[in-house]
């Protein structure tokens, strides 16, 4: 299934502890307040110790960013194999400075705490199958079924081809 956002599964949680920053003018990104909104894996079995942050302007919802960070280095050096712009999603001209931010972010240890707090929550609830958090997975699951395709038609066979 992938990456879920954890307001999906813990949405409680989430409206109390979704870390948002409220950018001055002067900065290099435009004065308005951003929510560093985190995504988990959900595939059963798997222990990535990752988080993605997807970056939106809070009234909006605009997506700026997104930052896939691991939460064990694998060399304490190497802050960019840790933490860095997801080449694979939503980036943008701001991107750079937001992730320079969300660095800055990560030194409040209990900012840090909280991400991995929430990665325990997440694989804990998934690992195991009587957690009532897979019923909000069904639907996460059938809300992505029903979404539109942006290219206007369905996924699977062509008609006319057999």
């Amino acid at each position: 299934m992938g990456m879920v956002m954890f307001h999906d599964l813990f949405p409680e949680v989430a409206k109390r502890e979704t870390r948002v920053a409220m950018i001055p003018p002067g900065n290099p990104v435009p004065p308005d307040t951003y929510a560093f909104v985190d995504f988990y894996c959900v595939d059963p079995g798997c222990h990535c110790r990752r988080v993605m942050i997807n970056v939106l302007v809070e009234g909006t919802g605009r997506h700026l960013a997104t930052i896939n960070h691991a939460f064990d280095a694998s060399n304490a050096d190497d802050v960019l194999g840790q933490t860095f712009l997801d080449p694979l999603n939503t980036q943008t001209r701001w991107s750079d400075p937001l992730l320079r931010l969300f660095l800055e972010l990560l030194q409040d240890p209990d900012y840090s705490a909280r991400l991995m707090r929430h990665y325990r929550l997440v694989k804990d609830a998934v690992d195991d199958p009587a957690n009532p958090v897979h019923r909000r997975l069904a639907g996460v699951r059938a809300e992505r079924k029903r979404a539109p395709r942006p290219w206007g038609r369905p996924v699977g066979r062509r008609r006319g081809r057999r």
